[in-house]
């Protein structure tokens, strides 16, 4: 419904393909299979769209000369003391 009401207000297919992360060959095979040209219509199952789940920051582990190692570092702090070493 969302994808055909936007496409009936005019929106090209390919926009709708991109702003869904879908390929245009999807957004195309499901235009054909809305029976709208006098052909038998297939049956699709309405979906719902969840948010990902968030992304646990991953913690770095930085290692200098002689032996020198520092851990469990988050990316904006092993940036921060590699622009402050540099």
């Amino acid at each position: 419904m969302f994808l055909r009401s936007r496409w009936q207000r005019g929106e090209s297919l390919q926009k709708l393909a991109k702003e869904l992360g879908l390929s245009d060959h999807t957004v195309q095979y499901w235009r054909s299979r809305w029976g709208e040209r006098g052909e038998p219509r297939a049956r699709l199952r309405r979906v719902g769209l969840v948010a990902e789940r968030p992304v646990l920051e991953a913690r770095l582990t930085m290692h200098g000369p002689k032996g020198t190692r520092i851990e469990d570092l988050s990316f904006d702090d092993a940036l921060e003391l590699w622009r402050r070493l540099s």
